[in-house]
């Protein structure tokens, strides 16, 4: 289910489960993210090689960009 991997990419982009409001925030993120990529496929191929991956790879880059996970100096 798209909830578990969520939580997944959480847990492993930041080493703790989300507070209830962290994987709500993510979770919406991602339905608009695959509403867009499902009205705007064009869009979507320009991200992933699938319309189905864009959301995925979209929240990854949203994860990946958080202030707790970059090390800042």
């Amino acid at each position: 289910a798209p909830e578990n991997r969520i939580e997944y990419a959480f847990r492993l982009t930041h080493s703790r489960r989300p507070s209830s409001t962290e994987h709500a925030r993510p979770q919406a993120f991602f339905n608009a993210e695959k509403d867009a990529a499902a009205t705007h496929p064009g869009d979507a191929a320009k991200l992933a090689p699938s319309p189905e991956l864009a959301p995925w790879v979209a929240l990854a880059r949203v994860l990946l960009n958080t202030d707790e996970f970059i090390t800042r100096e």
